[in-house]
């Protein structure tokens, strides 16, 4: 009887230190998550910072490139009108 707590309180000592072990190794674990989301929302952060940065200077180039356009018509509009005088005074 006595053999038999004496064995069922050794298997107990042995599944609480197993316990113990997995208990240690999973906090670890957790730990090395926490890091790595701690990592990956510095990174999405700069992530959505270049982001910005590139939307705005799209932005910025496609208001450039309009204003490029509207310059170009209106140096077409006055050249073809420059042709058309040029055209009238060499049939005066």
């Amino acid at each position: 009887m006595l053999d038999d707590e004496q064995r069922a309180r050794h298997g107990q000592r042995e599944e609480l230190a197993a316990s113990e072990r997995r208990s240690a190794v999973l906090a670890g674990e957790a730990d090395e998550l926490r890091s790595q989301i701690d990592v990956l929302e510095k990174t999405r952060k700069m992530a959505d910072t270049e982001l910005r940065e590139i939307s705005e200077r799209v932005a910025d180039l496609t208001n450039a490139n309009a204003a490029l356009l509207a310059s170009k018509k209106k140096t077409d509009v006055e050249l073809q009108s420059l042709h058309v005088r040029t055209a009238a005074a060499c049939d005066l």
